[in-house]
């Protein structure tokens, strides 16, 4: 099986500094400055690191992962309670360094049972930082009991890659 050793740094949001929220009004999530509440976990065959380095503009968040073992997932997560307004879109920067099966952009419901998500199948990671934006009429619906009932609040924000075939 082939290993695949990459990295994946975030520079969260407009501004390219932080990850944010667009309604009428931006609001930033976090802006990196330090990695508080941030988590990772993994397969236990992963390994990963998480640090601070330079982001586009400002900090941003280094996730270094090795998949030499074979296939696995890294999952990135903060909590934030924050009430969505009726029309929003979630921006942020990223580059990295490896080709990965999948690359997930997840909002968690507040008791984190139910969950959205915008998912990149087969995605290389940009060498040069690459804005994206996930705006409302992206996401669905991946899995919950709520059946896909209008998310309006949420509980956390997740990044996730899983690796490609060996």
């Amino acid at each position: 099986m082939r290993s695949v050793a990459a990295f994946l740094i975030l520079s969260l949001g407009v501004g390219l500094t932080a990850i944010s929220v667009r309604a009428e009004e931006e609001r930033i999530l976090d802006d990196f400055r330090d990695l508080a509440g941030w988590t990772v976990e993994s397969s236990p065959t992963v390994q990963v690191a998480l640090r601070s380095e330079r982001g586009a503009v400002g900090k941003g968040l280094r996730l270094a992962f090795d998949f030499s073992k074979g296939s696995g997932y890294v999952i990135l997560r903060k909590r934030f309670n924050l009430r969505l307004p009726d029309n929003y879109a979630f921006t942020f920067r990223v580059r990295g360094e490896g080709k990965i099966r999948s690359f997930e952009f997840k909002l968690l419901d507040p008791g984190f049972r139910n969950v959205w998500w915008q998912r990149r199948e087969e995605h290389t990671l940009p060498s040069r930082w690459k804005r994206y934006q996930v705006r409302k009429a992206a996401l669905e619906f991946a899995w919950g009991p709520s059946g896909g009932a209008p998310l309006t609040e949420i509980g956390a924000v997740e990044f996730a890659v899983t690796a490609p075939a060996g």
